[in-house]
């Protein structure tokens, strides 16, 4: 995809994302994410695709056992140039997915949380029947990658998710979910390192904590196509700690280009 096209994409995407919350009350990002968490990149994501899942992959994967290695396939998809977005994830640790790899100004965020009360529960009630398609739709118009978090997922409609991944698939983007979606691919992730937190926590440390990763690793897992991957979140950023397995004979592959 060219520059002016990229950029075309964007702003229209931008516009209808804009009208979109508009009309649902959203609020959104006017603010750059967690500037400072820039400086905690620490590497772009290896080349070549994980689990055949690339540059060019469209249409839908889920990916269960890991938020870290979520972010983590979310910015392999946004890749060098590319453009991705968040719908939900109120309680993300943006410092950490800089540090996963993810380059923040090209994120554009969609939290859905509108605090307490009542009146913000009915608010977000309705923005679940109401708004989450047409915002992840029009996010699809001008996003490379976009990640859908486990609330507003639960939200939408079987064939919601159909029509999204269809329109995914058009606009040659990729979707990404932490939970069950119909049609997609399904990676497991399991997390084998230890978590440094950047300031303690009196709960103890979490995968996804407000400051900075290290020596994470995880074996990635296709088990419909027999395939596993290892990844490790060191110094240079994230490193294959070594080849995938290959496919089970017999094993059913996907269309090129899609997931």
């Amino acid at each position: 995809m060219g520059g002016d096209e990229r950029l075309s994409r964007l702003r229209a995407a931008r516009s209808a994302l804009a009208s979109a919350e508009e009309r649902a009350g959203l609020r959104s990002a006017r603010q750059p994410l967690a500037p400072r968490a820039r400086e905690g990149r620490i590497g772009d994501p290896p080349p070549g695709p994980w689990l055949g899942v690339g540059a060019a992959t469209s249409g839908a994967v889920v990916l269960t056992g890991s938020t870290s290695a979520l972010l983590a396939l979310l910015a392999h998809r946004q890749g060098a140039q590319g453009w991705c977005a968040v719908v939900g994830g109120d309680d993300l640790g943006w410092c950490a997915a800089a540090h996963l790899g993810l380059a923040l100004d090209r994120v554009l965020a969609v939290p859905i949380g509108a605090g307490g009360g009542a009146g913000a529960r009915a608010a977000r009630g309705e923005l679940a029947s109401a708004s989450i398609l047409a915002v992840t739709a029009a996010l699809l118009d001008g996003v490379d990658a976009l990640l859908i978090t486990a609330r507003p997922a639960s939200r939408l409609r079987a064939r919601d998710r159909a029509t999204l991944t269809a329109r995914a698939r058009d606009r040659g983007a990729l979707i990404l979910s932490p939970i069950p979606w119909e049609g997609a691919r399904v990676l497991r992730a399991e997390p084998r390192g230890a978590l440094v937190p950047l300031h303690a926590s009196a709960q103890g440390a979490q995968e996804m904590p407000a400051g900075y990763l290290d020596a994470l690793s995880w074996r990635l897992r296709d088990e419909a196509r027999g395939s596993r991957l290892e990844l490790r979140l060191g110094g240079r950023g994230m490193e294959r700690e070594g080849p995938a397995a290959p496919a089970t004979p017999g094993t059913p592959t996907a269309r090129r280009g899609s997931a």
